[in-house]
């Protein structure tokens, strides 16, 4: 007797784009999100709680990253206090909460305290213009740019880290931090990877 396969998991996608053209636009917020019925929040505020109602038990709501439950009007108390609530009822739907960019879920054991935190974070700092690279920034580099700078990051060649790191920018077409290099790569006398 051949298994029945699974239903398709019901995924519900949520875009709260920030108003006044912000960053943080619903095209933005689409880039990280599969197919799945849309619901896009508008100015009065209403389409999070359509999509409650809509949710069945094992619903999934997607989101691009956690802080976009939040709403965009109020102090960033009053928003990370939102954005705990709507989490809360989403759980009490007996549905689950997906980061559509880092795939992590509320169902997850050690995850879902990562994605508050982080989406505290965001909330505290999004929408303020800050130091390039930080959270809301990434580095993206592709694997190649990667094995690339690490070669020449272990290589003999170059004794200071002022010729090291120029040769990195000349070789990937991206300048590093000799901070970021030692993070993600580790002390030159440590063992290589």
């Amino acid at each position: 007797m051949a298994k029945k396969k699974p239903p398709p998991p019901d995924l519900r996608l949520y875009v709260n784009p920030q108003p006044k053209r912000g960053r943080f636009s619903a095209e933005w917020q689409r880039a990280h999100l599969p197919a799945g019925e849309e619901y896009v929040e508008d100015t009065k505020g209403k389409q999070f709680d359509a999509m409650l109602r809509a949710l069945r038990p094992g619903s999934v709501v997607v989101v691009r990253r956690l802080f976009c439950l939040a709403p965009w009007t109020g102090s960033p108390t009053v928003r990370k206090r939102a954005m705990a609530k709507r989490v809360d009822a989403i759980k009490a739907a007996r549905g689950v909460v997906m980061e559509g960019e880092t795939g992590r879920r509320t169902d997850q054991d050690g995850l879902c305290a990562q994605m508050i935190v982080d989406g505290v974070a965001d909330i505290a700092s999004a929408g303020r213009a800050g130091p390039k690279r930080k959270r809301g920034n990434p580095l993206d580099l592709t694997p190649e740019q990667l094995e690339k700078a690490r070669l020449i990051w272990f290589s003999r060649e170059h004794k200071k880290k002022d010729t090291r790191l120029a040769a990195i920018e000349a070789a990937i077409g991206r300048k590093l931090s000799n901070s970021w290099c030692y993070q993600t790569f580790g002390a030159l006398d440590a063992p290589r990877k």
